[in-house]
This record gives C-alpha cells, sequence and structure tokens, in this order.
C-alpha cells in the first residue's frame, strides 16, 4: 500500500489544526523584545525570545492603539523583557507559527500574577468557584443593580443595550470607582449597599461592569475581599469585566460571567428577549393556524353552497333548458351549414352542364384565336436561311485564309522529318547505349570486352555484349 502524498496546504492546514487543539485559548509568554518595527500598515511586528528560542509575534494596530492610550508605558522596544498574552496561530504563506498578541506587560509583573494565583487558588479551595453554589438569574427580571462607574463608557454600553432588548427593566445605579488603589474598597461598598437595599428596591440581580484596560487596570476585580463580596450577596451577580480576553477572580465568583459589559446586559435580558421571540412566534402560529381554519370554513361553505344548488330542482331546470337551447343550436348550425354545402355542389354542376353547340362554338373561338397568334411556316424559316447563308459565307473566306498557313505548315513539317533522329535511323543507322547506366556510347573506347550494351534501331532495341573490337581509322 502506497503511502499518502500531502499537498502543502493540506500540511500547512494540519499544522494549524493540531496547534489549535494543543493550545485552544490564549496563553502568557515571557522573553526578550527583538527585531520591533512598524509596518506601513500600522501593525507591529517583533521576535520574543530567550536564550534557546524565538517566536514570531504580531500586534495589530487597533490593539496597539488602545496600549498607546493606556497606562501600560506604551509599546515595548528592542532589549525589554515582557510577558505577551495572545493567541498561537500559524501563518501559511510563510509556513511559520506566530503570537497573535492581545496583551503585553512588564516582565515585573510576574510577582502580581503569582498573588493573583494563589489568591484563586484559596478561594478556589474554599468552594466560591463551584458551580453548585451559583445561582440562576431570573428568566424575567424587572428591576436590576448596576455596580460600575458612572462616567464609564461600560454603563452606557449596559443602558443602550437594555433599551433596545429589554426596556420593562428597571436598572439602578450603584456607583462605585472601578480602577486604581481604593478601588477594591469602593465595590465592597457598594457590593454591601446592594445587598442591604435588594429587598426593599424589589433587586432581583446585580450586573458588576467596567470595560477593558490594561492588567493593572482591572487589579481591583482580582482582589480577595471584592470576590467575597460578590460571594455574600443575596441576589445573582453577573460579571462583565474587560474583554472577552480578559479573565479575572471576580468572574470566577460571580454566578454568571459574561465577556463584556454590553454581554452583561444581553446575558441578563435574555429571558425577555426569548420571551419577545417566543410570543412573536406563538402570534404568528396563532395567526397562521386561525387564517388556515378560515379558509377550510370558507371553501366548506361553498362546497356547501354548491351542492344545495345541485339538488335544488331550479338548477335542475335550469341545467336542462341550456342543453336543449346548445343542441338547437347546434342542430341549425348543422342544418345551415348542410344547406350551403349542396347549394355550391349544385351551381358547379351547373356550371359544368351546357349545350354541345355552345361547347363547339368555344372551341372553334380558340381555334382561331391559336391560329392568329400562330407565324406561317415560311416566315418561320427564314431567319434560319438568312444565318446559314451567313455562316457559308465565312467558312468560305476562312477557307481561303488558311491556305497559305497550311502550305507553310507542310513545309516545317518535311523539315522536322528530315532532321527526326527516326528518319535517320530508319536510314540504317543505330544509337548504342549502356544497358545499365543508360549512357549514349559515341566512340568504340568507350567499349569494353564483355559489356553490355543496347542498341536503338527505328523499330526496336536490342541487347548485345562486346566481345572484340577493331580500330577502323
Amino acid at each position: 500500500m502506497s503511502e499518502p502524498i500531502w499537498t502543502v496546504s493540506d500540511l500547512a492546514e494540519a499544522v494549524r489544526a493540531s496547534l489549535a487543539t494543543a493550545f485552544p485559548t490564549p496563553l502568557w509568554v515571557t522573553g526578550e523584545v527583538s527585531n520591533f518595527s512598524r509596518a506601513p500598515s500600522g501593525h507591529y511586528y517583533f521576535t520574543l525570545r530567550d536564550d534557546n528560542a524565538a517566536i514570531a509575534c504580531t500586534l495589530w494596530r487597533s490593539r496597539a492603539e488602545r496600549m498607546m492610550r493606556g497606562e501600560t508605558g506604551g509599546l515595548p522596544k528592542n532589549g525589554d523583557a515582557i510577558e505577551v498574552f495572545g493567541q498561537l496561530t500559524t501563518y501559511a504563506p510563510r509556513g511559520t507559527y506566530q503570537l497573535d498578541v492581545q496583551q503585553i506587560r512588564a516582565a515585573g509583573a510576574g510577582a502580581w500574577f503569582q498573588r493573583f494565583l494563589a489568591v484563586k487558588a484559596k478561594l478556589e479551595t474554599e468552594g466560591l468557584f463551584d458551580a453548585a453554589r451559583k445561582r440562576p438569574l431570573p428568566r424575567f427580571p424587572r428591576r436590576i443593580a448596576i455596580v460600575t462607574s458612572p462616567q464609564a463608557d461600560a454603563l452606557q454600553d449596559v443602558l443602550r443595550t437594555l433599551a433596545a432588548r429589554a426596556p420593562m427593566i428597571t436598572a439602578v445605579l450603584v456607583p462605585t470607582l472601578v480602577q486604581g488603589p481604593q478601588a477594591p474598597d469602593a465595590i465592597v461598598a457598594a457590593l454591601t449597599t446592594v445587598a442591604q437595599c435588594a429587598a426593599a428596591l424589589r433587586l432581583e440581580a446585580v450586573l458588576l461592569v467596567r470595560g477593558g484596560g490594561a492588567a493593572e487596570d482591572l487589579a481591583a476585580f482580582n482582589e480577595e475581599a471584592v470576590a467575597r463580596a460578590i460571594a455574600a450577596c443575596p441576589i445573582p451577580v453577573v460579571s462583565g469585566v474587560g474583554h472577552e480576553t480578559d479573565t479575572t477572580i471576580a468572574d470566577f465568583v460571580a454566578d454568571a460571567r459574561a465577556p463584556t459589559p454590553t454581554g452583561a446586559a444581553v446575558l441578563i435580558a435574555q429571558g425577555w428577549s426569548e420571551g419577545t421571540a417566543q410570543i412573536q412566534e406563538l402570534d404568528a402560529r396563532l395567526k397562521r393556524a386561525f387564517r388556515i381554519q378560515w379558509q377550510q370554513v370558507n371553501q366548506q361553505l361553498d362546497w356547501g353552497e354548491r351542492d344545495l344548488k345541485r339538488l335544488s330542482p331550479a338548477f335542475a331546470i335550469r341545467e336542462r333548458r341550456e342543453r336543449l337551447e346548445q343542441r338547437y343550436a347546434a342542430l341549425r348550425e348543422a342544418l345551415a351549414q348542410r344547406l350551403r354545402s349542396s347549394a355550391r355542389t349544385l351551381e358547379a354542376t351547373a356550371a359544368r352542364l351546357c349545350h354541345p353547340r355552345a361547347q363547339l362554338a368555344a372551341q372553334r373561338t380558340a381555334l382561331e384565336a391559336i391560329a392568329q397568334r400562330l407565324p406561317h411556316p415560311l416566315a418561320l424559316l427564314a431567319p434560319y436561311r438568312r444565318a446559314w447563308s451567313a455562316s457559308s459565307d465565312r467558312l468560305r473566306a476562312a477557307s481561303f485564309d488558311l491556305a497559305e498557313p497550311k502550305r507553310r505548315l507542310e513545309t516545317l513539317a518535311a523539315r522536322l522529318e528530315a532532321l527526326s533522329p527516326t528518319a535517320v535511323l530508319a536510314r540504317g543507322y543505330a544509337l548504342v547505349f549502356d544497358s545499365e547506366s543508360g549512357r549514349l556510347i559515341t566512340r568504340a573506347a568507350q567499349l569494353e570486352t564483355e559489356e553490355r550494351i543496347a542498341i536503338q534501331f527505328a523499330d526496336a532495341r536490342a541487347l548485345a555484349e562486346v566481345v572484340g573490337g577493331e580500330n577502323t581509322e
């Protein structure tokens, strides 16, 4: 059995699929920056390396602009030790693999990450991340709390989404800081306020939201105190912090996690959105069923009315009358057609029948008309007689004109006959040829003993062999 042969494209796709399976989610990679450059398109390309290996990295323009607007110190430069968060991908045209960079931080942030892992492990051990303790979101909430900064774009995104998807939901803003050293205490205080006022305000859920940013900007949502305040909240908490690639401890503790603030609003309004869609679908189905039923009833009424008419005596009498009128009209038309046909036949027969004298007179008149149109036979021959006379004159003239050329031709023929080789041969001469090459032999010296020759006479050719020769000179 022969080994399979891969195309380059199939192999590249297989490698890409293998990498996607082995590394399905983004990952952090640390190293030193080299070959940092900006393309005309605005995208950035660099190499992340350590002592033993290197990997190409791509930073798209939109992400680079967000980094430059943030508080991360801008973009890295050659020689910087950094930690990169990105998705491992392949670039088939060059047959390479690379990191699609989503976040960059200084390598010194590793200590912060270790603290993040320690808090995460501690809370996970206590069971705060267990799915069993997470509460379901209300399907049709009427009042919810939003814990975020009043100046944040995330608040406007949430309000717009709620207005579009579930305008019946009343949102109560609980303001708080979402960034900076005081942010963790402010968030805990806001969640405590929600817990105290939830019953009085008839709150059914709370959205804890903040827009995207650098890892340092989201640090408040990784604090242990914030996580415990979320866990202690008496109503379900939906976290919508950062972008889809950002993950905080608050996301693990919350009853539901949304990738963005807008996603949190979509999640809390999902019941209303689905309910509206279901109501619209049921309404359409009900209208369609009613329309079908209405059409069926109308059709049955039409059939019943038709059956009643068909069974009534008046309908039977009218139907019989119409049938008789049709047959009467057809009979009259057939009779009229028969009469017209008989009349035409009678006229044609009468036209063909006439008295014999009238027929003879008509034929005599026709013959006289033909005789008048035909000329006399001698008159018909006159043109041919004139043409024959003219042709005879031209023939006699041509015979006189050809007498002199005829004499000249006879003289030239006599001269040609005198010069003809055949005439010379007829006088007793002969031509000698070499029988093999056909070469004409004009002298005896050209002959050799036992050579085969051909002798051409006037009437035939003979083959001979040379037995000897005599010199006649």
